[in-house]
């Protein structure tokens, strides 16, 4: 997926501030690790959305969000599986692939 791509999908959800993460984006599409953990703050910014928060995207922390009058900042470090991860968890990742084949 693009940055475009990413951003659009943001915007369309309802997220605020998008234009303030997409230059993130911008300044770091050259450096595919940071920018891979940089698209986790979509992705989370997406699930709030969807789950009926209002969230607005900062630079830190790195989401707003509100519902109901409850306030919460969010900081996103990474959302995904990384290699270095539990050996565990990564055997049943192996075994649900394997499943699903």
């Amino acid at each position: 997926m693009t940055i475009e791509q990413h951003c659009y999908i943001l915007r369309t959800a309802g997220v605020q501030s998008v234009d303030l993460y997409e230059k993130k984006l911008r300044d770091n599409e050259n450096d595919p690790p940071r920018l891979e953990d940089l698209g986790c703050e979509g992705r989370v910014a997406l699930i709030f959305q969807a789950h009926g928060w209002s969230v607005t995207m900062r630079e830190s922390p790195d989401l707003e969000g509100w519902i109901g009058g409850i306030y919460m900042g969010i900081e996103v470090k990474h959302c995904r599986w990384k290699p270095d991860h539990d050996s565990r968890v990564q055997a049943l990742h192996s075994n649900q692939a394997r499943a699903n084949s």
